[in-house]
This record gives C-alpha cells, structure tokens and sequence, in this order.
C-alpha cells in the first residue's frame, strides 16, 4: 500500500509540475520560428532540383508567413551546418 501512494504521490507531483510549465511552452511555440528558414539544395542553380525548391519555397514562405532562403551548394550537401533549432 506504501509503494502506491508514494506512486501516486510522485504522479501527481510530476503532473502538477508539467501542468506549471505548460504556458511557458506554449508562449516559447508562438515565437517559432525567428530566423528566415533555410533550404539547402545540394545541386547547381537553374538545376531541376533547384527550380522545384525555389517554386516550393515560394509557396511555403507565403503559407508560414515566414521568409524563407533557397540556398545552392553542392559542399554543403555532403555536410550542412547546424542551424541551432
């Protein structure tokens, strides 16, 4: 019977503590994200690849409301940088 409450206690423990936290998390969702996103096309510009990321972009950046960058670089399609998020 002691391991059940002390179960139930530590539930309810951990539950309250996320159930704190949970508008900092909502607050920090809202501001996601800050940067203009990055698509990396590993192949030359004017590449078939290339026009369907630009074409794509278009349409992504006007539905997030977000600037996003088409970038071509074949070096970094073997090792791209990390963003940070």
């Amino acid at each position: 019977m002691r391991g059940l409450r002390a179960a139930t206690a530590a539930t309810t423990v951990t539950t309250a503590l996320l159930i704190a936290a949970l508008p900092d998390v909502v607050q920090a969702q809202q501001e996601f994200p800050t940067k203009p996103i990055r698509v990396i096309v590993g192949f030359p510009p004017g590449s078939p690849a290339d026009i369907v990321a630009r074409l794509l972009g278009q349409k992504l950046a006007e539905a997030w409301g977000r600037p996003l960058v088409v970038q071509n670089s074949a070096a970094q399609r073997a090792a791209s940088q990390p963003t940070g998020w």
